[in-house]
């Protein structure tokens, strides 16, 4: 087989010397939206619990409704015991059901709608960890999975942790999906020895940017 003439392959060759010294733009991954403010996280609280007041509202019209605080962040397994020992120190008799649930026990006679206000602020005292990432719109969302997934938690595997395999952007996105509130710190076991868990955070906040 006969090569390419002399004179036409040093300008490809010259071309290949050019296309290798200039550099390769690489693409930058999406920036991580800002942590939301506290009025911005209660706002999106307050409107998740809208359909709530709502059932409230419309069964006894004119009920103020109470005022909110941010809620405490806990896995499924609490939550039902969480809101019953609410429930239970505001003088109502619970019984808590297996996987999270609840069971008012009220007498004929009980002030119903005090038991659904009282519902309602002890439901909103708690929220599964996670839902204020799940409260999101979609391209804050995405930008949270690229940044769990380039930064977070690539820095818990290099200091030892395992954080659990990373659903794809997809399934991230879906909020039907069961790896919607996936979050590489859930998977961090500190045990009884509280020093672990602030050296991962020290170390692999998940905050970016955050001062050390």
């Amino acid at each position: 087989m006969r090569g390419l003439p002399t004179l036409l392959l040093v300008p490809l060759l010259a071309a290949g010397v050019v296309a290798a010294l200039v550099p390769i733009p690489r693409a930058e991954p999406a920036p991580r939206p800002a942590p939301l403010t506290t009025a911005q996280k209660l706002a999106l609280w307050e409107a998740s619990l809208d359909p709530v007041w709502e059932s409230v509202s419309a069964a006894w019209p004119g009920t103020a409704r109470p005022t909110i605080q941010l809620p405490f962040e806990v896995t499924s397994e609490q939550y039902g015991s969480a809101v019953t020992t609410c429930l239970r120190e505001a003088g109502w008799r619970v019984v808590e059901l297996g996987g999270g649930g609840y069971q008012p026990i009220a007498p004929k006679n009980a002030d119903r709608r005090a038991l659904a206000v009282g519902e309602y602020e002890c439901n909103s005292r708690y929220a599964y960890a996670g839902t204020f990432d799940a409260l999101l719109g979609t391209d804050e969302r995405a930008a949270l999975w690229v940044d769990y997934t380039t930064r977070l938690a690539p820095c818990l595997l290099m200091i030892g942790e395992r954080p659990a395999r990373a659903p794809t952007r997809e399934q991230f996105l879906d909020p039907r999906q069961p790896f919607s509130d996936w979050n590489p710190y859930r998977s961090i076991d500190g045990g009884d020895d509280p020093s672990e868990l602030e050296r991962v955070d020290r170390l692999c906040p998940l905050e970016p940017g955050r001062p050390e």
